[in-house]
């Protein structure tokens, strides 16, 4: 991420924790998705753990039994 001054198009992970989840959370992970949240520039980030497919807002989507151009 340094290499790229912390920006990217796209990320792409299986599961996104964030603060606003009521599930318990993996604090590792959620460590990391705030990090990212919080330092890197991306259009979008994409993720599937839900098996459901649900955009979330302007940045965030789930991606469920689909293909994306990207």
């Amino acid at each position: 991420m340094k290499k790229h001054k912390y920006s990217v198009d796209y990320v792409l992970t299986h599961k996104r924790e964030h603060s606003k989840s009521s599930l318990p959370r993996d604090e590792k992970l959620y460590d990391l998705c705030e990090f990212i949240d919080k330092n890197v520039a991306y259009k979008k980030w994409y993720f599937g753990h839900s098996h459901k497919k649900c955009v979330v807002d302007t940045k965030h989507e789930f991606i469920y039994d689909e293909l994306k151009s990207l």
